[in-house]
């Protein structure tokens, strides 16, 4: 079995690309401890075609490429990893399968379970800024798909005027009109694109837990003890727990019973 783990990366980096000079080398070393040939594949828009060509020639391909990347979206890669899917490499996760998933919309479709909360969904400008004009309490906005906090902003409600916080590293509170950040959101809105609305969570300061499920059974955790929307501090990388974790027992038993795949 063939294997490229793709990754982004410019022309420079693509030719000199090594099993070894990658932030995916231990992943590299477990592939070829257990047999399997894994080969670096790293992508750029400008060069679609050529990457096209070396996925071809494998029969899996793992990509690490993020929603936005350096100011680009994943519109060329997927159409490429649609393509080779199709004259069948086996695509993680093929991109029909994370438009399905939604991103963030899943914080809407799952608003009903256990771990969900009062959540709703904005298509379009218009509704956006209805929604801000009633607006009560703090709320979280994000867009459909992101990273790194990209596209996710605090909001409150202050007079005539609104006080946003971007989750990107770096943000800080502001002061803008209604108009001026519904402009702002405009991007958020190109293609399939929509804006979540949750209301913010005050015990964010301590910190979030992710659950990792394959299908139906928890994996593991990860405790992200700061986060983006933190009222003092930036970001802190998150720590990783396998699934016997003591303190999790009770929360990997309810996300087995409430997460069925469909």
């Amino acid at each position: 079995m063939k294997v490229a783990i793709v990754y982004p990366g410019d022309a420079v980096a693509r030719q000199t690309a090594t099993a070894a000079n990658n932030r995916f080398a231990n992943l590299f070393t477990a592939f070829a401890q257990a047999g399997i040939s894994a080969q670096p594949c790293v992508y750029h828009d400008d060069f679609a075609a050529e990457v096209r060509q070396q996925l071809l020639s494998v029969e899996v391909a793992l990509v690490w490429v993020n929603p936005i990347e350096n100011g680009r979206d994943r519109s060329v890669l997927d159409a490429v990893l649609a393509e080779v899917a199709r004259h069948g490499v086996y695509v993680s996760a093929h991109p029909e399968i994370i438009q399905k998933l939604g991103t963030k919309q899943v914080l809407f479709d799952t608003r009903h379970l256990g771990c969900g909360s009062e959540v709703r969904v904005y298509r379009n400008r218009d509704e956006l800024k209805t929604a801000l004009q009633l607006l009560s309490g703090t709320r979280v906005l994000k867009q459909h798909r992101g990273h790194s906090g990209i596209g996710i902003w605090k909001v409150v409600k202050d007079g005539a005027h609104l006080r946003v916080r971007h989750a990107e590293r770096g943000g800080r509170e502001e002061q803008i009109s209604i108009d001026d950040f519904v402009g702002r959101c405009a991007p958020y809105f190109a293609g399939e694109g929509r804006i979540i609305d949750q209301a913010f969570q005050a015990r964010i300061d301590e910190g979030m837990v992710r659950c990792y499920l394959v299908q139906d059974k928890v994996c593991g955790f990860g405790h992200q003890a700061v986060v983006a929307l933190h009222s003092q501090k930036d970001s802190e990388p998150r720590v990783y727990y396998a699934q016997d974790k003591p303190e999790f027992q009770a929360l990997k038993q309810r996300c087995e019973q409430e997460w069925v795949p469909q």
